[in-house]
């Protein structure tokens, strides 16, 4: 018969404290929730942060020379370039552009899910396209919402706020004050667009 007292009793917790030891090197090394133990840090995945499902891919930034601000889209078979505009970040991004002529304004809004303050793919939430005569209203209105497979793809900053990036994919954009119907927006590159 077992004892816990004198010489039997003291091998007894030896052997029993020998049994647990072996039985946690076992078991991978597990913390309190049950969860494996990370045992190589230094081979953990650093430069990618965010939920690939919501196609978030995000690491370090490339750094660029900078270059004389250029945003340039072709739309509607034809190249469309800003003469002015900036960038926003945050839990919802933004690229702003202004062109058009003295007699006729044209404002692009292209917003994005997901802080484009680091380099990487972020969803294309909406992009519209407006236009004006001068001191009046807008006419014309292209717009499209959560167009399928379109991504901003930030490449990376020159002076630590001007973004280099492109649009990934092609958004069919509708006119939804006038009767212009659909065109195709594709191809949008920017290069040392100012941050606000």
């Amino acid at each position: 018969m077992w004892s816990w007292s004198g010489s039997s009793g003291r091998g007894t917790r030896v052997f029993i404290g020998i049994i647990g030891a072996l039985a946690l090197a076992c078991s991978g090394g597990k913390d309190d929730d049950g969860r494996p133990e990370d045992t190589n840090p230094g081979d953990d995945d650093t430069g990618v942060t965010g939920d690939s499902d919501d196609g978030i891919d995000t690491g370090p930034a490339q750094v660029f020379d900078p270059e004389e601000a250029s945003f340039i889209a072709t739309f509607n078979g034809n190249e469309w370039s800003a003469l002015e505009g900036y960038w926003t970040g945050g839990a919802t991004s933004y690229l702003r552009a202004n062109g058009g002529t003295s007699s006729r304004s044209e404002n692009t809004i292209i917003e994005i899910k997901g802080d484009i303050h680091n380099a990487g793919r972020f969803p294309v939430l909406s992009i519209v396209y407006a236009e004006a005569n001068a001191q009046s209203s807008f006419d014309l209105r292209y717009e499209v919402k959560n167009p399928p497979g379109v991504y901003f793809v930030v490449e990376g900053f020159s002076n630590g706020d001007e973004l280099f990036g492109a649009l990934e994919g092609e958004a069919t954009v509708t006119d939804s004050i006038g009767s212009a119907g659909s065109v195709t927006w594709t191809g949008t590159t920017l290069r040392s667009w100012p941050t606000f």
